[in-house]
């Protein structure tokens, strides 16, 4: 039920590609078809006068439904008695051959190849990056088109001629003009009903029996899981994406709440805890705040935010003071609201980087200047406080 489900969704457009084989080398013809909601549609009708050509001009992002006809395939109607096929092969081992039956009444059409003829092909294809998910032998594929059309009765492609009243496929000694063949829906030039025939037969896929039916179809499964695989990683990655864009929008409104929040109350805890004693000092502290850019929450986020922004990952923040409280040397009982400077706290492992550092900070807009109050080493780290007056 999975594969069917990724079948559908992703195997919408097609190559559907005759490779006709002959002494003088090959030549390709390619269709571009479109199957959506089981509507087909031909897109576009390609001629390539040698394989080189086809391997550069393809459209390499759509599978191939690939038959190959001509000189190295063997074509007979026979009748369907025991033994039919060794009379065929003479005898030989049936698995050097790809072979392909088609049961009409009491006849046989078959078609036969070595397989080192078709798989030279393949190879080739596979090194180009070329997506094959099936492929057919012979001109007896044309037959497969009398199941969509049984009012057909004689189709000329450009070296065959098919008789489905007699069964009978004759091959052209001379090229055989092209013409537009009428087939359901589509008008599909002759020199490339071979093309679509194959595409019918990779729909229809019951019609014939192929003893390499099974490497076939597992030409089809690689293709639908490589891609489905390949499609679910793009969504993933998108996802995972999306997720962390989201992630890092919310962690930095979160987190600069957080930040004003936590310096707000680490101000509210102190004047709390020094409530009864400083009572006076509070009264102060209020004035001097009410007075000040410091009753704005804005700028407090933007201090935080702007020296946390340009904090290095060598340095460690341990406190940050906006309009630290210190008491009066000489009386105990008050103390100063310094609203003129931040205290920083912190530890780092590379002097040089605390100065690089400080140069930073000197850059932002709202800083005076940065002075260093303390600075002590202490088991290879550095311990510091910095003064950051504002302008």
């Amino acid at each position: 039920m999975v594969y069917k489900f990724l079948h559908k969704r992703l195997l919408k457009r097609f190559n559907a590609v005759n490779i006709h084989i002959s002494s003088e080398g090959e030549e390709c013809h390619v269709l571009v078809i479109k199957n959506k909601n089981n509507a087909l549609e031909i897109e576009s009708s390609n001629f390539f006068v040698s394989l080189d050509s086809l391997l550069v001009e393809i459209d390499k992002s759509i599978p191939c439904i690939i038959n190959f006809s001509g000189a190295t395939v063997i074509e007979k109607n026979v009748t369907a008695e025991d033994g039919y096929l060794s009379k065929i092969l003479f005898n030989k081992d049936v698995d050097e051959f790809y072979i392909s039956e088609r049961k009409l009444e009491n006849q046989m059409l078959v078609s036969v190849t070595r397989r080192s003829n078709i798989d030279v092909f393949l190879k080739i294809l596979a090194e180009k990056k070329i997506q094959v998910i099936d492929f057919n032998i012979g001109a007896f594929i044309l037959d497969d088109l009398r199941q969509i059309d049984p009012d057909i009765t004689t189709l000329n492609t450009k070296f065959y001629q098919y008789n489905f009243v007699s069964n009978v496929l004759s091959y052209h000694q001379d090229e055989f003009e092209s013409k537009e063949v009428q087939v359901l829906t589509e008008n599909v030039d002759s020199h490339f009903l071979l093309c679509f025939a194959s595409f019918i037969s990779f729909l229809i896929k019951d019609h014939s029996t192929k003893n390499y039916d099974r490497y076939a179809h597992s030409l089809e499964e690689d293709y639908v899981y490589r891609k489905s695989i390949k499609v679910l990683g793009y969504a993933g990655v998108l996802a995972v994406f999306t997720l962390m864009v989201i992630s890092y929008l919310l962690s930095n409104f979160y987190g600069d709440k957080r930040i004003a929040i936590d310096a707000s109350l680490k101000d509210h805890n102190a004047l709390v805890n020094k409530r009864d004693e400083v009572k006076k000092g509070i009264d102060y502290k209020q004035k001097v705040i009410k007075s000040n850019a410091l009753d704005n929450q804005f700028f407090m986020s933007q201090y935080i935010v702007d020296v946390l922004h340009k904090t290095p990952e060598e340095i460690n923040i341990s406190t940050f003071e906006i309009s630290p409280l210190e008491e009066d040397g000489k009386n105990k009982n008050k103390i100063t609201v310094n609203t003129d400077f931040i205290r920083v706290d912190g530890v780092t492992k590379m002097q040089y980087g605390l100065n690089r550092w400080i140069e930073i900070l000197n850059d932002i807009s709202w800083i005076h200047k940065i002075e260093i109050e303390t600075f002590d080493s202490n088991s290879g780290e550095f311990n510091f406080t910095l003064k950051i007056f504002l302008e």
